[in-house]
């Protein structure tokens, strides 16, 4: 039987991109572990640094109910290894099995999954990964519990600068708006009330929202396209629990709820009404929901008439026209942000944003911002498909020679 740094392996539960998990026993004392690792025999820095922050995060959660507890941090082979508690249950994602949950189970679980939402962030950690794969549970009791904080972070707030999937934190199919790094806003912890929106949504209907071929549709997508109700695709689903998730996916964060405690308070409502009648009757949302962290609303004012100027020579643009527009003022009076306030027209025109800085401490090197730039053009073009790159490499040469 094979052996993983001292332990044997008794299952492998699940092999991933980055990682491979493995049910392991100690040999000792018999204790069954649960075993996470880099799937390469031969990890990068990253993976290793990955698995050693998830270690950080989750040893200090031990107290917070809902949290799948982790143990130590060992080497095995050419990296390293998660030991996490054996909670004897599976994903959520198996559950399900790709069918929709009955309405009391949704309801069973969701709370679970709001109740850990919001330990977490009263500790201000945003786990930035919210899916049913990393959503463990009981199939006879729906205990559940969240695992996989790799990418979590515990800053109150993060700049997202995501341009191609190769540098892309998270689950594209999951992640909110803000996570793509495509919208000019900074990613708080209302990001997570976005994947749970989505993994609500899959809860109901047995699909997520939006499917594509690649990165950047299912990007367009969250940033652009409105999602079918829930209620459109499983018509036993309430339209008030449409209505939550929906709320819950809204495109900008100060649309959706503010606290885990004015959702939960939705939901026991909607449970309780469920329980009592076996049918959810309207009743106005979020009227509980005041929101525990103070937050600055990241919108541009008094710009209205510039952004408009800009969007608008985009569309120029995108049309066939060329054009160039130069944006001047003193430095630090927000000419980067007004520019930022394309990401959204430029994605739901399938656009490709790029950018250079000119540098002072680089100003020796000639064109240093423009090869910046088309550095930045070239990584996001090897990101598309091989026939996507086969039209560009030909533009390239006929306009390069």
């Amino acid at each position: 039987m094979d052996t993983i740094a001292g332990y044997t392996v008794l299952e492998q539960i699940n092999q991933g991109e980055r990682t491979a998990i493995y049910r392991v026993q100690n040999p000792q004392n018999k204790q069954t572990f649960v075993l996470k690792l880099p799937a390469s025999n031969y990890p990068s820095v990253r993976d290793n640094a990955r698995l050693r922050h998830e270690y950080i995060i989750a040893k200090n959660l031990t107290a917070v109910e809902g949290v799948v507890h982790v143990y130590a941090l060992q080497h095995a082979g050419n990296g390293l290894a998660l030991v996490q508690e054996d909670f004897g249950a599976m994903s959520l994602d198996a559950f399900m099995e790709g069918r929709p949950l009955p309405i009391a189970q949704f309801l069973e679980i969701a709370l679970q999954l709001v109740r850990v939402l919001q330990a977490l962030h009263l500790k201000n950690i945003i786990h930035k990964d919210l899916k049913p794969q990393n959503i463990i549970i009981d199939p006879d009791t729906l205990e559940v519990r969240l695992t996989d904080f790799g990418i979590a972070t515990q800053l109150s707030q993060e700049s997202q600068t995501v341009r191609n999937v190769q540098t892309f934190e998270g689950s594209p199919a999951y992640a909110s708006p803000e996570q793509s790094g495509r919208m000019n806003r900074t990613l708080d912890y209302r990001s997570d009330f976005y994947s749970l929106g989505v993994t609500f949504y899959e809860m109901l209907t047995g699909d997520v929202p939006f499917k594509a071929n690649n990165f950047l549709e299912v990007i367009h997508a969250h940033i652009a396209r409105r999602p079918l109700s829930p209620t459109a695709i499983n018509p036993t689903v309430p339209p008030l629990l449409a209505d939550i998730t929906l709320k819950l996916m809204a495109k900008t964060a100060e649309e959706r709820y503010q606290s885990a405690y004015g959702l939960l308070s939705d939901l026991a409502t909607c449970q309780q009404q469920w329980q009592q009648h076996g049918r959810i009757e309207p009743f106005p949302l979020a009227q509980n929901d005041l929101a525990d962290h103070f937050r600055i609303p990241q919108k541009l004012y008094g710009r209205a008439a510039e952004i408009e100027q800009l969007i608008t020579a985009f569309e120029q643009v995108a049309n066939g026209h060329q054009l160039l527009m130069i944006v001047t003022g003193q430095g630090g009076i927000g000419k980067s942000a007004l520019v930022h306030e394309v990401h959204k027209p430029i994605v739901q025109q399938r656009g490709y944003y790029i950018e250079g800085k000119f540098d002072q401490l680089a100003r020796n090197i000639p064109f240093n911002a423009l090869i910046q730039a088309f550095a930045e053009l070239v990584r996001q073009l090897l990101t598309e498909s091989q026939t996507e790159i086969t039209v560009w490499k030909t533009k390239l040469l006929d306009a390069l020679g």
